[in-house]
């Protein structure tokens, strides 16, 4: 396997070691040395400022879309604007410190180094889904004396992120009509696959220069899919599957407690009216607005909003996909 093959697929994961496994070390770091210093209205304007920044540059990349998919750039333009709505929504209602918005570019992020070597952008909405929920789960697991709660809000800002980098990656893919024909079933795209040297093993169009000089004008969506993304698939299909049978069973079988108030010695792991159970939050939310020491008013999502909300955004970001791709490529249907 060459190297760039290998490097692309290991770059993802590599970032999400890097930008999850150091959560809370980087949180007491910018507690101690920015936001305390600083003052917290001083910190809140940088991140209004930078957050600013980014969406010129997103909307700038709107000028690589119109000049690739020319007549279906305003359909990726409408699904742009539904997510921006929906990240304005979430800021306004979810989120305590605009800081928290680095979870939109974080996971945006994380989808379009996916892109490097996966093809279906389903899959790569599927795993970057996963992987943020696999974050703020870890985070929780590891340190419930700070974390409180499983934080569905921030799985829902993940979400979001996701969502925004698989639909940011399908507007700067270059199209490739013909590549695999019209009237091609997937058996048939996969012997594409297989056969096309300069697509078999990325999402990227390269076959004349390294993955480390890639340029926008290279991005090309490529036909079929590659035993590596086919397996790749299977496994997260087959892992969500048995972790919706153990939350089903855990539920009805009294293995997950809803709130077990206690202030120290937290463990998510512990004995509840005697069964082994997952804890799943150690602090009382009554009301359905909270304020903030500073003023800032939202609502803390429960278990059951927040997993109702972020199969809605995923089910919705799936529609988008396949209506993006309808018309483009009339031959993809994974």
């Amino acid at each position: 396997m060459k190297f760039k093959t290998v490097a692309v697929r290991v770059l993802p994961l590599l970032y999400f070691l890097a930008v999850s496994l150091p959560h809370h070390p980087f949180s007491d770091w910018f507690d101690n040395s920015i936001l305390d210093p600083w003052g917290h209205d001083a910190v809140q304007r940088y991140a209004d400022i930078l957050s600013a920044v980014m969406l010129i540059v997103t909307l700038a990349l709107g000028i690589r879309v119109a000049r690739v998919h020319r007549g279906q750039a305003k359909k990726h333009f409408g699904v742009w604007l539904v997510l921006l709505a929906l990240m304005y929504a979430a800021d306004r209602y979810l989120i305590v410190n605009n800081i928290e918005r680095v979870h939109f570019p974080q996971y945006a992020v994380l989808a379009l180094l996916l892109g490097l070597s996966l093809r279906s952008e389903v899959l790569i909405l599927f795993v970057t889904t996963f992987a943020g929920f696999v974050d703020e789960f870890l985070q929780y697991v590891m340190d419930p004396m700070k974390t409180n709660y499983l934080d569905f809000n921030d799985i829902v800002f993940n979400v979001l992120g996701a969502a925004a980098g698989v639909v940011l990656l399908m507007g700067l893919r270059k199209p490739m009509p013909g590549a695999a024909g019209t009237n091609s079933n997937r058996k048939d795209r996969k012997e594409v696959a297989k056969k096309a040297k300069g697509f078999g093993l990325s999402l990227i169009n390269i076959p004349s220069r390294s993955w480390r000089t890639l340029r926008l004008d290279s991005l090309t969506a490529s036909p079929g899919i590659t035993r590596y993304e086919t397996v790749l698939g299977k496994v997260f299909r087959i892992s969500m599957a048995v972790g919706g049978v153990v939350v089903l069973l855990g539920s009805l079988f009294g293995r997950i407690a809803m709130l077990v108030e206690q202030k120290t010695d937290r463990s998510v792991f512990a004995v509840v009216d005697g069964k082994l159970s997952f804890i799943m939050s150690f602090e009382r939310h009554d009301a359905f607005w909270i304020k903030s020491y500073f003023g800032k008013v939202f609502h803390v999502l429960s278990v059951g909003e927040g997993f109702v909300l972020m199969t809605l955004l995923f089910l919705a970001t799936w529609v988008a996909v396949r209506w993006l791709r309808r018309g483009e490529h009339p031959d993809r249907t994974s």
